[in-house]
């Protein structure tokens, strides 16, 4: 039957037992790993089973590293990430932790883009070191990912992103994270990554700053594309900055498979009421030829810093003025905060 040692797949007799494997294999090992577990009893071996040996101390040769290395992931984790490319906008507190996440897991691609360089006030919560201050941020993330991972291709522009080159940046990713701190920028990015390459998902993130608490913070599928991480509301301002705590498990944070509302009322109808809409999920009575920009400004809501998504289709912020809402409409609106 067929299991896998060090992730390479080895034919062996049905009825060997994990221990026997090992004296065949490596009877100096001290750490036996059965499927992401280490174990100390013996135990039948089934078909499929992934082992890995390891002697503590012991430098492994560059062909066993990568494999062992993975030893504690779960069964089949590693063969879907070593095939897989994840783009991540802004190499901040948020950005640098994600890209370390994923270089650990055995990501087989990162596309990292920035064009900060590294400040001593960016140490409380980004992946950099003190002798990196002065250095451009992707150049500093990506030295220290090849230290963490080398099997992990890192490709590095030091470019701000916009509008114009956000397709060529980032057309081969199989999803991106974005990692900005400014909520305009963030809703920017949202909107533009989202229009630009549909078919692609988006992992965005909104309320983050503070030293609250950690169990405020949710994953929200806000469309079919598009993730939302955060608490939605703790910006970064004076008297609430950004700390890693908080960032970092924004940056770990696992997604849900669940659309949440994150505007929760339509205040103060000016007009009449005779039309019915459905926002974030939930249906309201609002008045007739009542534009997007309307709307957002109804709910409280800057429009520089919202996502809107009509009847399954992202808009412009220059279109939130033009459009009139009719009977039907169904909108996801997505409100970003600042920090990252």
């Amino acid at each position: 039957m067929r299991i896998f040692y060090n992730e390479t797949p080895l034919e062996i007799p049905p009825g060997l037992t994990l221990f026997q494997l090992k004296r065949q294999l490596k009877p100096d090992a001290d750490i036996v790993i059965l499927n992401g577990y280490p174990l100390s009893a013996d135990r039948l071996l089934q078909a499929e089973d992934h082992i890995s040996l390891i002697r503590r101390g012991e430098q492994p040769s560059a062909d066993d590293l990568e494999q062992l290395m993975a030893a504690r992931h779960t069964p089949g984790v590693h063969q879907r990430l070593k095939s897989s490319c994840v783009g991540v906008a802004g190499v901040g507190g948020l950005g640098s932790q994600v890209a370390i996440a994923l270089a650990r897991v055995g990501i087989g691609q990162l596309i990292i883009a920035d064009f900060d360089v590294v400040e001593p006030s960016n140490l409380n919560r980004q992946q950099y070191f003190i002798d990196q201050i002065g250095m451009p941020k992707v150049e500093a993330l990506r030295d220290n990912l090849r230290r963490i991972n080398p099997w992990t291709h890192v490709t590095a522009h030091n470019v701000k992103i916009t509008s114009t080159n956000l397709r060529p940046l980032f057309e081969s990713v199989d999803v991106l994270a974005e990692a900005f701190d400014v909520a305009d920028q963030k809703a920017f990015l949202a909107s533009c990554f989202l229009q630009t390459l549909p078919g692609k998902p988006l992992v965005a993130a909104s309320g983050m700053a503070g030293f609250g608490p950690a169990n405020t913070i949710k994953t929200r599928k806000i469309t079919d594309n598009f993730y939302l991480c955060g608490d939605g509301s703790a910006a970064a301002r004076p008297g609430c900055g950004l700390m890693a705590p908080r960032v970092g498990i924004v940056a770990h944070h696992p997604g849900q498979r669940h659309r949440a509302p994150t505007a929760e009322s339509i205040p103060g109808n000016r007009g009449v009421i005779n039309m019915i809409i459905t926002v974030n999920g939930r249906e309201r009575t609002t008045q007739k030829n009542l534009t997007i920009q309307r709307l957002v400004e109804d709910l409280g809501l800057a429009p520089a810093h919202v996502v809107v998504e009509l009847n399954r289709h992202i808009l412009t912020q220059d279109q939130f003025s033009q459009v009139s809402l009719k009977t039907g409409d169904v909108l996801e609106i997505v409100q970003f905060v600042g920090g990252g």
